[in-house]
């Protein structure tokens, strides 16, 4: 399931996780989606000259792993593995333990 928006997300993954909920089926971040299609495309992508940005919701707290795709994606140097050293911070607070 390709969730779009980070409360769901934070709901499928982090929240279900601490209440011991078990869920049936692998849920996919939209950065992570379209990233993973943007690197079967690689060969028709080119740059083109615009800048974006993007601010994530407070629900990104629970869930910043999904951060790496977002930033590799709007890396120019998108076309590697995501690794952790392309996480940004996140606007709000760390998740609570």
């Amino acid at each position: 399931m390709v969730c779009f928006h980070d409360d769901c997300y934070t709901l499928l993954t982090a929240l279900a996780r601490e209440y011991g909920l078990k869920v049936p089926f692998r849920p996919i971040h939209i950065f992570e989606y379209l990233y993973r299609g943007m690197l079967k495309r690689k060969d028709r992508i080119r740059k083109i000259p615009l800048k974006a940005a993007c601010q994530s919701p407070c629900a990104s707290r629970y869930t910043q792993g999904k951060d790496i795709y977002l930033a590799s994606s709007l890396n120019s140097s998108a076309w590697s593995s995501p690794s952790a050293s392309t996480s940004g911070p996140t606007p709000c607070a760390a998740a609570p333990r």
